[in-house]
């Protein structure tokens, strides 16, 4: 993907449809990659940027539990972000971090959040299994439950609703705790135009 030394192609698998979105996404934002500082997710990005395609009938009937679980993963999400220094969702999900204080040990401390940030997403996919069939092709209740936390991710009538009370930044990891059931329903939604 965009390697200058290699012949370029235009992907319709999803990776390739989910880069050029991400890239989208990142060319309309207003951050400035000289100034150093990590812009959030706007409302405005929202509103142009949410993929119909992800939406599954029957999601409304999940969209309660799913802003309640977002709820509760952006807090500890937030937590651990508070309490190793992070100031963005990129930064501890990637573990690059830009800026460490004096006490920061890049090597134990990197695999301690290794394991948090895991924990957290363990922790996710165990609510979107209670009472969800465990088998690896997706299924209407699997789907629609994964389109409701998309939707109250990444659809602008739910931006910042999770985090209400907190000067936190709009998180987006959520939905991607159960990625594959995600990239399902794009690659299920996407054949059928």
């Amino acid at each position: 993907m965009e390697k200058d030394d290699k012949l370029t192609y235009e992907s319709k698998r999803v990776i390739g449809r989910l880069f050029r979105q991400v890239k989208h996404v990142e060319l309309a934002s207003d951050s400035s990659l000289n100034s150093g500082s990590i812009k959030s997710f706007t409302m405005e990005v929202a509103m142009k940027f949410y993929d119909p395609d992800m939406v599954v009938d029957g999601f409304e009937d999940y969209v309660k539990d799913a802003i309640n679980y977002k709820s509760e993963y952006d807090y500890k999400l937030g937590n651990l972000m508070d309490y190793y220094g992070y100031k963005a969702e990129a930064e501890i999900l990637s573990g690059s971090i830009t800026a460490v204080s004096k006490n920061f040990n890049r090597g134990k401390d990197l695999e301690s959040i290794h394991y948090a940030i895991k924990a957290l997403r363990k922790e996710a996919r165990t609510w979107f299994d209670e009472k969800s069939d465990m088998k690896p092709d997706i299924n209407d209740v699997q789907a629609a439950k994964a389109s409701a936390w998309y939707h109250v991710t990444y659809h602008p009538d739910y931006w910042g609703r999770c985090n209400k009370g907190m000067e936190r930044d709009h998180f987006l990891s959520f939905p991607w705790c159960v990625f594959d059931k995600v990239i399902q329903i794009k690659r299920r939604n996407s054949s059928l135009k």
